[in-house]
């Protein structure tokens, strides 16, 4: 996965075990799941969880797939505790014993990046939408009544129907939008979409792709490269991504 952001995550190679035995429950394969992401941690003997548990997202046959969310709290270099920071990482377990774990990411705690709407970007991008539910758009006012008909006169039926006409016949004005700024490419949909929301919560327009099993992230389009061009610097500046333009005729 290539992935232009800035905050400071890790990600860890994917780790497999097999468990003895047969019939295993989703509890036991979480608690397998802890001590995989713990080895992937500086000091993993002193790692201490709490709150951990598996979002199933898919099965296939007997194996279940989705991601590991919860806290965790180990020392650093220096011997202290760091206090709980929350992870997420893919997750598989099969009922004949094989747990996997790979792309674990870390919250930074209190040196987070926060966005402009006050939210850390691991919060975003990351912890809402796929360990807890993102909330749901609030809904439709109730349609307004109909206003009341009003009866035209003839002279006012003819000035429309000209003014009508004349609108008709005057050429279409269009404007052919040819730049965008790519800020990821990934192949996880669930990460674009948040990315996506992230982007358009601080006012930026963004759009996404899919081509040979890439996701890739765009903002724009744009009408010329001098737009696109200015936008990196916001979006480096508002939501801490770099990205490139590209031509999207």
């Amino acid at each position: 996965m290539e992935f232009y952001l800035c905050p400071r995550i890790f990600a860890a190679g994917v780790v497999l075990v097999a468990l003895a035995g047969c019939d295993v429950t989703q509890d036991m394969a979480v608690d397998k799941g802890q001590d995989m992401v713990a080895s992937t941690l500086k000091d993993p003997d002193s790692a201490k969880f709490q709150r951990v548990f598996m979002v199933e997202e898919k099965v296939i046959g007997d194996a279940h797939y989705g991601v590991l969310c919860g806290e965790v709290n180990s020392k650093n270099s220096l011997g202290g505790f760091t206090g709980f920071k929350r992870f997420v990482a893919s997750f598989n377990y099969s009922k004949k014993g094989t747990v996997g774990v790979s792309y674990v990411t870390l919250e930074e705690g209190q040196n987070a990046e926060i966005n402009t709407s006050g939210k850390s970007y691991f919060n975003d991008i990351y912890w809402v939408g796929r360990c807890e539910p993102r909330l749901a758009p609030a809904k439709a006012e109730p349609a307004k009544e109909d206003p009341p008909v009003t009866t035209l006169s003839k002279s006012e039926v003819r000035k429309a129907a000209k003014s009508a006409q004349v609108a008709k016949t005057a050429p279409a004005t269009v404007k052919v939008s040819k730049w965008a700024v790519q800020v990821a490419s990934m192949s996880d949909a669930v990460q674009a979409e948040n990315l996506q929301q992230a982007i358009a919560a601080d006012g930026f327009t963004s759009y996404v792709t899919t081509k040979d099993g890439k996701i890739r992230v765009f903002v724009g389009p744009f009408a010329d490269r001098a737009m696109a061009d200015s936008m990196i610097g916001e979006l480096r500046t508002k939501q801490r991504l770099k990205g490139f333009v590209i031509r999207v005729d």
